[in-house]
């Protein structure tokens, strides 16, 4: 063994044994062996892997351009067509749901990621007054919300999005709308709900994929991250999250990076007078539902695929990783030498 070379300075002949130890494990062909089979290993995985997460692509990409459509049908626009107010703010968020969708439904038909309403107010003047969507609405002073469509008459409703629920508004009041008063008349609400893109999130480790042999950990500084086209096949394992909502909670949104995509909101009206669009929107929650069963089927095959690749990743890693770690370490030590050869002899 190199450890029994005898050296006249001791110090060196440690280090050089070492080195000596350090070229045997590089050369090795056990080592090499070990790594390309896992690497081939970890494609055979990785290609089904990718063809897994491509079928959920195509069925999440198809999700959401008919959401577009929905979207589209619960317009601002189509509200104004079919108008419906409601006297309170829980009867306006079930009726946009009754349209839309449930939260229990939100993992297979429904369309909305959370409910809110909209503050609308009636009022009359003895002269038409004018403000746009997009006008700041102020109560008392404060900031009360932003003003949703355009208003060009002496008598009609105006509605407030965001609006400040803790201000306490009553028949009478003043609330001003682009620097316009208008003295409150009546009180009612418009459902609303919020609409964002259906996401699949995966599990990543930037250290492992590709395998950073310089990390400390293949399983450190771990990113929750939504699959596109760019990161296919990467990963140990893929959530479904239609609409991003999470457990079926309105308002509970999968945490991902870079944030989710709002697509915008629709507002509840009436389906009577709006049946086409009714009609349209129920059709398009059925489509929907046929994809977010791909989407979660395949999430969980890609899951079970993704999980057996892991390991061989993991494997890749370490063998890099001791690779890495051997070079260093003999770096060290013919640094340390040259050091020492550089002393004058010891009497």
């Amino acid at each position: 063994m190199a450890f029994g070379v005898k050296y006249d300075n001791e110090a060196q002949g440690i280090l050089n044994a070492n080195i000596a130890s350090l070229d045997q494990s590089f050369v090795g062909q056990s080592v090499g062996i070990t790594l390309a089979t896992n690497q081939f290993r970890y494609n055979l995985f990785f290609g089904p892997s990718q063809q897994i997460d491509q079928l959920i692509l195509d069925a999440m990409g198809s999700s959401n351009t008919t959401k577009g459509s929905i979207v589209t049908n619960g317009s601002v626009s189509n509200f104004l067509a079919n108008p419906i107010y409601y006297g309170s703010e829980s009867a306006a968020e079930s009726g946009v749901q009754a349209i839309f969708g449930t939260a229990g439904e939100a993992g297979t038909s429904g369309v909305l990621s959370n409910v809110t309403s909209y503050f609308a107010v009636g009022f009359s003047t003895l002269s038409p007054i004018s403000f746009s969507a997009g006008a700041s609405a102020s109560f008392n002073g404060a900031n009360f919300g932003t003003n949703v469509w355009d208003i060009n008459t002496d008598a009609g409703i105006f509605a407030i999005k965001d609006w400040d629920k803790s201000a306490t508004v009553s028949i009478g009041d003043t609330i001003t709308v682009g620097g316009v008063d208008a003295t409150v008349d009546s009180i009612q609400y418009v459902g609303v709900g919020e609409v964002y893109q259906d996401i699949v999130a995966v599990s990543s480790f930037p250290n492992l994929e590709p395998p950073d042999p310089n990390a400390e950990s293949p399983l450190a500084g771990g990113q929750t991250i939504s699959l596109s086209g760019s990161n296919k096949g990467v990963g140990v394992s893929n959530t479904s999250y239609p609409g991003g909502v999470v457990g079926g909670s309105f308002g509970n949104l999968a945490d991902v990076q870079g944030g989710l995509t709002r697509l915008d909101d629709v507002l509840a009206f009436d389906t009577t007078s709006g049946s086409g669009a009714a009609s349209a929107i129920s059709a398009d929650r059925t489509t929907i539902g046929g994809f977010r069963g791909t989407m979660s089927t395949q999430s969980q095959n890609g899951s079970t695929i993704k999980e057996l690749k892991k390991e061989y990743a993991i494997n890749i890693w370490m063998l890099e990783n001791s690779g890495t770690k051997n070079l260093n370490s003999k770096t060290q030590f013919q640094g340390a030498i040259a050091v020492l050869d550089s002393l004058p002899p010891t009497p």
